[in-house]
């Protein structure tokens, strides 16, 4: 997933789920390497999925809050 935005010094975000760690370092190599890529700084942050967490990470939970939301 890619969106535009603005925060934290940053004008995007690219959302992307990996197997493993070393997928994960692909996708950034390959994002770096894109000739149209106008990007001077990728920052990252790892979510370990099997860790447990506040409230589950899944879209299921996204939408179960947009629909709550449209609702008031």
């Amino acid at each position: 997933m890619a969106a535009a935005g603005r925060g934290l010094g940053f004008e995007r975000i690219f959302i992307t789920f990996h197997r493993n760690y070393s997928s994960f370092v692909e996708t950034i190599e390959r994002v770096g390497h894109l000739p149209f890529r106008a990007v001077a700084n990728i920052d990252s942050f790892i979510v370990a999925l099997g860790e447990s967490h506040y409230k589950p990470f899944a879209f299921s939970e996204i939408a179960k809050y947009l629909l709550m939301r449209d609702k008031k």
